[in-house]
């Protein structure tokens, strides 16, 4: 767990200095499509589940702050998920595209089983079951955005997520057969498509 979270910390710092070289392109090399400051967007798959919405705020071009909420899939995110994420992001000069980085956190309901036979929809005879009302996870990913000069919005990325333990609810254990519930630091990949549109 220690190692987890100090690459976290790590990674954290990373992205904060990811949009640093904005800083020193003349303003008229910001096009104006990305000083649109309000962007609401669909979401498919991510950190929200797998079919959400998301509302971002930009108060620099080189900046958002993201809330979104979504549907978890089936297994093992089979609830509403909601989160947020702060993404900065590198304009390139004269373009409508954007290479950005992100980290949040997001919370949802989480189920996990062990042993059985397993199936499209999760293991049919497990061994036992945990579920965590809320599961937090922290979150971190890379994406490349487009905005047109109409104010449409496209993102397509991908990171990974790791079970934050200390801000989760307590998991219900039940056990079927053997020795019990095991519970441990979990990294679970996922990409990201986001539509949506850019206003000012």
């Amino acid at each position: 767990m220690p190692k987890v979270f100090s690459m976290l910390t790590f990674l954290s710092l990373l992205l904060f200095v990811a949009a640093a070289p904005n800083a020193v392109h003349a303003d008229d090399e910001i096009p104006p499509r990305w000083r649109r400051h309000i962007v609401i967007a669909g979401t498919l798959l991510g950190p929200t589940g797998a079919i959400g919405a998301e509302l971002e705020y930009s108060p620099i071009p080189q900046l958002g702050v993201n809330v979104g909420a979504g549907v978890g899939s089936l297994i093992p995110k089979d609830g509403p998920e909601f989160g947020f994420m702060v993404r900065p992001r590198y304009v390139l000069p004269g373009a409508g595209f954007a290479l950005g980085v992100g980290a949040g956190l997001s919370f949802g309901r989480y189920t996990d089983r062990e042993g059985g036979r397993r199936s499209f929809f999760g293991y049919d005879d497990p061994a036992w079951r945990q579920e965590w009302a809320i599961r937090a996870f922290a979150n971190f990913e890379a994406a490349i955005e487009f905005r047109s000069t109409v104010g449409v919005y496209f993102r397509v990325g991908g990171g990974f997520q790791t079970n934050v333990e200390p801000l989760s609810a307590e998991p219900v254990c039940e056990v079927y057969r053997g020795d019990g519930c095991a519970a441990g630091q979990i990294i679970l990949p996922y990409a990201q498509i986001a539509l949506g549109a850019a206003f000012r």
